[in-house]
């Protein structure tokens, strides 16, 4: 996506360069909107067929709207403050919305659900190794953290699982969303968010189970889920 927003400024940066360029020539009649909009064009159009074609529909309705402004004529500062709005909102919410990459140290030894309660007031403090968020659970598997959460999703392909022992070795532990008892053999992260959680208005809690393969994780010891509810309230009383 960031690729995209690069090649994005790039370009319009070269629209405006040119449009600078050509604004010196007596018979010149088109203005920064007018290149500026083939450009929002060109990337809503590679934005389309992706997971963000609603940036790719907004880039576009944004370049037909500056193709037509051109002919009002306005003042080339105007211009380039226009199209240069979009970039900067665009930006800013891919940097909110973009989620954390992370590192779960998992005890030893320890089988069972993982929940991690984000904006506790009086949780563990934020702690990054490598620009990766690092999250040391307890052995009671429940880590309130005073970390915000990050995004509008988890990203599994940049976060890291390890098992940690006393002496802070560490061990890689495999992710599979749904490994079904064909796979009990092994231990695996699995169940993301399969805890029904009570939410409102409430920071976004994250939770996984570490255990063998199952056919059902979305039931995983849920004789516990109140107990789980309770843990997680627990934070905003």
């Amino acid at each position: 996506m960031f690729s995209y927003i690069i090649l994005f400024c790039i370009l319009l940066a070269i629209a405006i360069g040119f449009s600078l360029y050509q604004s010196k020539k007596e018979n010149n009649t088109r203005g920064i909107f007018f290149y500026s909009s083939f450009v929002y064009l060109v990337l809503g159009a590679l934005f389309i067929p992706t997971w963000f074609f609603y940036v790719g529909a907004v880039s576009i309705l944004l370049g037909i709207a500056f193709f037509f402004l051109d002919k009002l004529k306005l003042n080339p500062f105007i211009q380039i403050l226009a199209v240069l709005i979009p970039v900067a909102g665009l930006v800013s919410v891919l940097i909110l919305e973009t989620p954390s990459k992370n590192i779960f140290l998992i005890p030893k030894d320890f089988r069972g659900r993982v929940l991690i309660v984000h904006g506790c007031k009086n949780g563990v403090e934020e702690e990054t190794e490598d620009g990766y968020r690092l999250y040391q659970i307890p052995p009671n598997g429940i880590l309130k953290t005073k970390f915000k959460f990050k995004g509008n999703s988890f990203d599994g392909l940049n976060s890291q699982f390890f098992f940690i022992d006393e002496s802070g070795k560490r061990e890689p532990i495999d992710y599979q969303d749904h490994p079904g008892s064909e796979l009990k053999n092994k231990i695996y992260v699995q169940g993301l968010w399969s805890l029904p959680l009570e939410r409102g208005k409430k920071e976004t809690p994250f939770d996984f189970i570490v255990d063998s393969g199952m056919e059902n994780n979305y039931n995983y010891q849920s004789e516990k889920n109140s107990f789980y509810q309770k843990e997680y309230d627990s934070c905003y009383e």
